[in-house]
């Protein structure tokens, strides 16, 4: 059998070596370079020289043959592949024949990461070793390397500091030896370690409780160790973190994922780390519920917010779009006087939050007061229900009347900020000075406090016939101008009503009754309070006057496109009507009239329903009573069109079908203020008309069907040309006071 010497390589160092000798029996072993087996720094490992004897069996020995026999192995830390440590002068040591096995142990995992194995190094004062690892009693472990014939051996040697492979290897100085099996060398070490006390054996791995398992609520988890060992742990979701925190007390799991352990002891190798898995499956909290139920409409009331989950905390929130995040502690009822949603959710011990339920609540236009000020008090400031716009002018009480507080002046406006109201809502003020030809007076709707404000503000100017709708954001120009039927004079009340989004339609009421409208799809404000002011004094002194102020809300619009107009006479249909405005053709509108629509004035009149209805629709006329020269037509697929400024509507676009007082029916597209007859007339009907109905189905091409009483009348016509696509529908009256309509009906198709 081979021997080690000729097999391994290993150098003998003994009494056969050149050594000079110390006057210490000490040498220092050192190394900045030790890697692993991957060529990696080692970077947490303590690194051990234990005293053997050339069998591999531990020894005791003196230095120099003096002091006390010692068996103990000597150890220190590494780190980035560094360490230093002080061991015996082989050279100076009784017996001469003294050896070290080397082991270097991972203080993390407990692994030996130079294998279960151990050299013969024997550090000298000064030593022929190949590269000089030992000078003047200084020995660089990063330059010793076995010596010999077969070197180098692959995978069985350190160089330059690096294990390469497992160390099974130990040598005789004196006499070399046969090699050592793997079982032998195993032993050898373990009777090594058992000498020195145990301090290379690793501590025993962290225990948990409760232990890796599938859970339905949150865990307390405990983990355990050794007596007298310290705790390191870590928690993380894929099971690879390096535990770093002490352990104090229970750990709290209320999600998936793993905890990592580790325990430590001051003269043992760490454990090795330990590993619970936990995946936790909480129920989720029931969502919060509402009293009174969503949705709600009525009058202000208190809505309380309760939750079936024992023990929950619900947290809520408020807002006009439905979209806020709950975050404010429940405790009490809360006060609904406005419409808006209430948001809340539910958490509680043991629970996964719940879902947010949300609640809507409108203020019912019935159940919304009406607001007044007539504003006859001291000379000064409105007072504290009034605010004024952050991009408008203050108003002052001057003699019982409100002025703008400086002149010349533009926007001085101020709105009701006291009351609550629907997003439609109306406005109204008596006019008491007009000022001079350029001022107007105003009254303002969807007044808010952002920054900067947005409202809507009409201004009836001097002795002109038209009236202005002002946004702040188009300063000083009115983005739409509507033809009043009858001028303003000092004394009337000028009332603005306002609903509807994208479109925002409006109505301008002259003491109580329809004078002029407007239309707005570019702005789209909605929400704030009504209010009043000057649009404009170009005087040299506060001279243009309002009083009387007045607000309030207005009813949502019908989702049922039917009205048979059997409600008290009054100055306009409401907010389910809208007239077109002022194009050369159009230029007056309808009132309500003894249970029916009757026309303003004498001339054309169009009512449009304010619910748009699908582009396939119906739109079906009952016809009261017509005198001479008139006619009345049903209307389809109109698509509303703002007012320009100055005056007038670019181009009102329909379908109509019309009939005369002596049957003749026909059909129009009307664009441009052009009467577009399509193809020839229908005919003339027999008989009492009652109802008119058209009905419009396609896009291209569109399909127009005329029924009179019910039944088609004529032959269906298909349009080519014009294909219009609108969403809205209604009727037209050209006549005097005397022509009505007793009933309209829309339908989609």
């Amino acid at each position: 059998m081979k021997s080690l010497e000729s097999l391994l390589g290993v150098v003998c160092l003994g009494l056969a070596c050149s050594v000079v000798y110390a006057q210490s029996g000490t040498v220092s072993v050192s190394a900045s370079h030790l890697a692993n087996s991957s060529a990696q720094p080692i970077t947490d490992a303590s690194v051990c020289f234990a005293p053997v004897n050339a069998t591999g069996q531990p020894i005791s020995y003196h230095i120099d043959g003096a002091g006390q026999a010692t068996s103990s192995p000597v150890c220190t830390q590494v780190s980035d592949g560094t360490f230093s440590i002080v061991v015996a002068d082989t050279s100076m040591t009784t017996p001469q024949n003294i050896c070290f096995s080397v082991t270097v142990t991972d203080n993390v995992s407990g692994q030996q990461l130079f294998g279960a194995g151990y050299s013969c190094v024997q550090p000298a004062y000064n030593t022929t070793v190949p590269n000089n690892w030992c000078t003047n009693g200084a020995c660089n472990f990063d330059n010793y390397a076995p010596g010999g014939p077969s070197l180098p051996l692959s995978g069985s040697y350190f160089q330059g500091g690096t294990m390469t492979g497992p160390l099974y290897l130990f040598e005789d100085p004196i006499q070399p030896k046969e090699a050592a099996t793997k079982e032998y060398v195993d032993n050898a070490i373990a009777a090594a370690s058992a000498s020195v006390g145990g301090s290379q054996q690793p501590l025993a791995a962290p225990v948990f409780s409760p232990a890796t398992g599938s859970y339905n609520a949150a865990q307390s988890v405990t983990i355990s160790g050794p007596s007298g060992a310290s705790i390191l742990y870590c928690q993380d979701t894929n099971n690879s973190c390096s535990p770093g925190t002490a352990y104090v007390s229970a750990i709290s799991i209320s999600s998936s994922g793993y905890l990592r352990a580790v325990a430590v002891e001051s003269g043992y190798a760490s454990s090795p780390t330990a590993s619970a898995q936990y995946t936790i499956s909480t129920p989720q909290a029931s969502a919060p519920t509402f009293t009174p139920a969503s949705p709600y409409s009525g009058g202000a009331t208190s809505v309380i917010i309760s939750d079936a989950t024992e023990g929950a905390s619900i947290l809520y929130c408020t807002d006009t779009a439905n979209s806020c995040t709950p975050g404010t502690p429940y405790t009490t009822p809360l006060s609904f006087s406005s419409t808006e949603y209430i948001r809340a959710t539910a958490t509680a011990a043991g629970y996964s939050s719940s879902a947010t339920a949300s609640w809507q609540g409108t203020l019912a236009s019935g159940n919304y007061p009406t607001y007044s000020d007539n504003l006859q008090r001291a000379n000064g400031a409105l007072g504290s229900d009034w605010t004024v716009p952050q991009n408008a002018n203050p108003l002052t009480i001057s003699n019982d009347t409100v002025v703008a507080a400086t002149a010349p002046e533009l926007h001085a406006l101020e709105y009701y900020s006291a009351g609550i109201f629907a997003n439609n809502q109306w406005s109204s003020d008596t006019i008491v000075n007009r000022g001079n030809s350029n001022s107007a007076t105003a009254v303002m709707v969807r007044a808010d406090g952002n920054t900067p404000s947005e409202f809507y503000n009409d201004g009836p100017q001097g002795t002109a016939d038209r009236i202005g709708i002002a946004t702040p954001l188009d300063q000083p120009t009115d983005f739409c101008e509507s033809g009043m039927y009858t001028p303003f004079a000092a004394g009337d009340t000028d009332e603005l009503a306002v609903a509807g989004s994208g479109p925002v339609f409006f109505w301008i009421l002259r003491d109580g009754v329809i004078n002029g409208t407007c239309l707005d799809t570019t702005y789209n404000y909605t929400g704030g309070y009504p209010g009043l002011g000057v649009a404009g004094d170009y005087d040299s002194t506060p001279t243009t006057a309002v009083s009387n102020w007045q607000g309030g809300s207005l009813p949502n619009f019908s989702t049922t496109p039917t009205d048979n107009f059997q409600r008290a006479n009054a100055g306009w249909l409401g907010v389910n009507w809208w007239f077109p405005q002022s194009d050369g053709q159009i230029g007056t509108a309808f009132v309500l009239s003894n249970d029916s629509a009757a026309v303003l004035s004498s001339g054309i009149a169009m009512a449009v329903w304010t619910t748009p209805l699908s582009v396939n629709q119906s739109s079906a006329v009952t016809i009261g009573s017509t005198t001479g020269d008139t006619w009345i037509a049903a209307v389809a697929r109109y698509t509303p069109v703002a007012n320009a400024r100055p005056g007038g509507i670019p181009s009102n676009q329909f379908y109509m079908a019309l009939v005369e007082p002596n049957g003749l029916v026909d059909l129009f597209e009307y664009s441009s203020a052009t009467w577009n007859q399509l193809g020839s007339s229908l005919g003339t009907y027999s008989g009492a008309v009652n109802t008119i109905e058209l009905d419009a189905t396609g896009t291209s091409p569109v399909t127009l069907t005329v029924k009179i009483n019910g039944s088609q009348f004529g032959s269906a016509y298909t349009d080519s040309i014009y294909r219009l696509t609108g969403a809205y529908a209604g009727f037209i009256v050209d006549g005097t006071p005397a022509t009505t309509v007793t009933g309209w009906t829309g339908a989609n198709l």
